[in-house]
């Protein structure tokens, strides 16, 4: 019997961690519902939602490590497969991000976005598994040389790699929930005609801070379906640390 009661009560702790999730998915995507779209030129102090396209701002652009393209933002992760006896797992061998401010503009006017700090959601990851028969990206090799990372195989031509970048350039269509506040220390980025005063952080006070290259309905898709994973996953938990004490006592 003892054992069954810390077997329930094991899986009574499990299902809080998915249910405390449920909820918090479940509060953001309400955040997210009451939120109205701004237009930039209408901009308040305070927490903003917006949508818009990027442009870079006097900072520039950047060139990602593995596809190479020009961007104001990328995250890359480089894993190798690794064996470990008659078993094997992905190891992370390479992984880094970066970020350049920069204007995110509507029909109205433009706004300074510092994209730092921010939860960056990308729904449309490069990604790319190398191996036998599978070659490594042309675009990635000089990066790869450049860090010292071997990447070629006598027998099958290259490694088991796996490749994942997310960048957001100039010109993408882009999702913001964020806050306006005064722009300080950036004098080396003048106001420009059509600009608003300001720039988009992340809350001193509240901490959200949310950027996604896909639109509203389908973030409001994607977490109304995790808070209901959370919610199922959790319920389950309990449900069967209180099926395994009924019976326990039965």
């Amino acid at each position: 019997m003892e054992l069954a009661i810390t077997f329930a009560f094991i899986l009574f702790l499990i299902g809080v961690i998915p249910t405390y999730f449920g909820f918090k998915y479940n509060k953001f995507r309400k955040l997210v519902l009451k939120t109205p779209t701004s237009k930039i030129w209408d901009l308040h102090k305070g927490l903003v939602e917006l949508y818009g396209e990027v442009a870079q701002s006097e900072k520039g652009t950047m060139t990602s490590p593995i596809t190479q393209k020009e961007c104001v933002y990328y995250k890359y992760k480089i894993q190798e497969y690794i064996r470990h006896g008659k078993s094997g797992s992905y190891v992370t061998i390479s992984n880094g991000e970066e970020h350049r401010l920069f204007y995110l503009q509507d029909l109205t006017g433009m706004v300074l976005v510092d994209s730092r700090n921010a939860k960056i959601d990308i729904f449309n990851k490069y990604k790319i598994t190398t191996g036998f028969f599978k070659n490594i990206p042309a675009s990635a090799i000089p990066f790869l040389q450049k860090n010292h990372i071997s990447f070629r195989s006598p027998l099958i031509g290259c490694k088991n790699m796996r490749f994942e970048e997310e960048t957001i350039a100039p010109y993408n269509k882009i999702y913001l929930l964020g806050n306006v506040q005064n722009r300080f220390n950036l004098d080396e980025i003048p106001i420009k005609p059509g600009e608003t005063e300001g720039l988009i952080q992340k809350g001193k006070k509240d901490g959200i801070y949310y950027i996604s290259d896909a639109k509203e309905q389908e973030i409001l898709r994607k977490y109304k379906l995790r808070g209901y994973l959370g919610f199922a996953c959790g319920i389950l938990a309990f449900l069967s640390a209180v099926a395994i004490l009924i019976y326990s006592f039965v």
